[in-house]
């Protein structure tokens, strides 16, 4: 597959993939019409294409199911211990921020 740039530079290899999309990023990141564009252009395409994604998904889906849950029971069993701490320090970090922004919300209240 042949993919051509705006410019004329042409790029016929598959491992040149990560070439092209640094060449994107660096010609089209900070210019805004392009992600007005590349927005518009996303959204028609998943409109066009949207059965296809979700019966290509469900397939995957169905054929790794029963090898995946197992993975994800072992790594569980694995990692018990760490996924555990992680959870609690993550709920703590959660609640503090949720006291902060009720903090302002209520000095927001009281100040109006």
């Amino acid at each position: 597959m042949v993919k051509k740039f705006a410019d004329g530079e042409v790029l016929e290899k598959p491992e040149v993939m990560a070439k092209k999309a640094k060449y994107i990023r660096e010609r089209y990141a900070s210019d805004p019409s392009y992600r007005k564009y590349m927005k518009k252009f996303n959204a028609t395409y998943y409109e066009e294409h949207k059965n296809t994604m979700i019966r290509r998904a469900r397939k995957r889906n169905n054929t790794n199911d029963d090898e995946y849950r197992d993975y994800q029971k072992s790594y569980y069993e694995k990692n018990k211990e760490k996924l555990k701490l992680y959870q609690k320090r993550y709920q703590k970090k959660n609640k503090e921020k949720v006291a902060l922004y009720m903090r302002k919300y209520r000095k927001k209240k009281l100040s109006t």
